[in-house]
């Protein structure tokens, strides 16, 4: 079950986070989901994503991005099959996992 959940915030915040988020390669609603979802997980505030080269994530380099876009491409073509097919099956393997 989902829930809408609305956020005011000013015009030119929102369009620079919108920005922000697409060179990421995320829209607003994945990134406020995956700062929610991180947030209770962790039960801090998660600030860690950034564009500063100087303290960015190799997570996101040039060479992971294009390497992560690869695989998605095979996954859509159906070249290779998907062995988690939700994000439910991800969190139950990732709950498995930290109990074990």
């Amino acid at each position: 079950m989902t829930t809408l959940v609305q956020v005011k915030v000013d015009k030119e915040l929102k369009e620079e986070a919108d920005k922000l988020f697409h060179a990421l390669g995320l829209d607003t609603t994945t990134a406020l989901r995956m700062f929610l979802k991180t947030a209770v997980r962790e039960q801090k505030i998660p600030l860690n994503l950034t564009l500063n080269k100087s303290k960015q994530d190799p997570f996101y380099s040039k060479e992971n991005i294009a390497e992560i876009k690869q695989r998605i491409e095979e996954l859509d073509s159906g070249k290779v099959k998907p062995i988690i097919k939700s994000i439910e099956e991800l969190e139950a393997l990732q709950k498995e996992v930290m109990n074990a």
